[in-house]
């Protein structure tokens, strides 16, 4: 009897789990953007993404919208700000597959988004070391 109220409890405990998730999941799939920031400049309205394609581009934001970075799969990419005063990070969100992350604007002034893409090699095979750079500047307004 104790056995089966452990098993029940640990099934409850599983089904809550993956409740949370999903609810987790639908809040994030919402706050990931779907357009592309093209064009220099830019416009960066709430949703707005940040892609490879925007590398060396000038991307125009108000102060407290969010931009998405999704720069892709093919590198494991390290994102930094220039200056986090301007723009960072927001670290509550989960990410996507391909997006590093999501950004909002907090007050006037310019930074650049630098990342750096480092090759995705399977375990156990030889990888290059090679280094992709991709920079974007940020103009608050």
């Amino acid at each position: 009897m104790v056995k089966y109220r452990a098993i029940l409890g640990l099934a409850a405990a599983v089904m809550a789990s993956a409740v949370l998730f999903a609810a987790c999941s639908a809040a994030v799939s919402s706050n990931v953007a779907t357009s592309t920031a093209t064009a220099s400049p830019s416009t960066g309205p709430r949703g707005a993404q940040i892609t490879v394609a925007d590398d060396g581009q000038t991307v125009a934001m108000q102060v407290g919208e969010r931009i998405t970075v999704a720069l892709g799969e093919q590198y494991r990419w390290e994102v930094t700000s220039s200056n986090t005063a301007v723009i960072s990070r927001l670290p509550q969100f989960l990410m996507v597959r391909g997006a590093q992350g999501i950004y909002e604007a907090h007050k006037a002034g310019q930074a650049t988004l630098q990342a750096t893409g480092t090759m995705v090699c399977a375990v156990g095979q030889p990888c290059p070391a090679l280094a992709r750079v991709f920079r974007v500047t940020v103009t608050v307004r």
